[in-house]
């Protein structure tokens, strides 16, 4: 996957700022201007011919270009630690980006990846954080499978069946994907650090979120 640029990253997390601009009409608006940043380069009556904009939230987009340079370090700087982190930074429209992501309902439109992801197939394994014996049977059972036949594990890093199926996955030599509900670089629960690095190294932690 192609990585986003620092200043495509910035128009992006500007437009995500801005109230009323949710996932799909920054999606919409980059596919309509090519770009993030030709966003708040164009007139308001451009900005409302498109479908579901109204003056409001052109209004809105056009006034916020008043606000870059008091956001300008803060997002550059976020860039850079992420960077020097070894994350990596993706949008919807880099090259690469999954096809099975872009495809739901509501794709993230920046995606945070710590390690590596490619287009091996892949099962989520998902469950309960209070299992019962026989639950995480079950569980070892179908990652333990499943990884000998060469797919990806993906499930949530929480507690119970979704760690019981990173931890199997990584210990039979597969590859593994952890979907965090949180920030990046945000390990929860605290007793999974050590499942973190390891998942890191074999696959990958994502989130939609920094």
């Amino acid at each position: 996957m192609k990585q986003i640029s620092e200043n495509e990253y910035f128009y992006i997390r500007c437009l995500q700022q801005i109230e009323g601009i949710g996932t799909s009409r920054v999606i919409q608006l980059i596919k309509a201007f090519d770009s993030a940043e030709n966003v708040f380069s164009v007139s308001s009556g451009e900005l409302v011919s498109l479908a579901g904009f109204n003056e409001i939230l052109a209004g809105r987009i056009v006034r916020f270009t008043k606000t870059f340079s008091a956001i300008a370090d803060k997002v550059k700087s976020d860039y850079e630690n992420m960077l020097q982190k070894g994350i990596q930074v993706y949008s919807f429209f880099s090259e690469g980006y999954p096809d099975i992501l872009r495809n739901i309902y509501l794709p993230p439109i920046l995606l945070y990846v710590d390690g590596f992801i490619d287009d091996s197939p892949a099962i989520g394994i998902v469950g309960t954080r209070t299992p019962t014996g026989y639950g995480k049977i079950l569980a070892e059972r179908f990652s333990r499978e499943l990884t000998l036949n060469n797919i990806t594990i993906v499930s949530g890093f929480a507690r119970g069946i979704d760690s019981i199926a990173h931890k199997t996955a990584a210990s039979n030599g597969g590859k593994t994907i952890a979907v965090l509900g949180s920030g990046i670089d945000v390990i929860y629960p605290a007793e999974n650090k050590p499942l973190y690095e390891e998942i890191r190294e074999t696959g990958a932690v994502i989130s939609e979120f920094d």
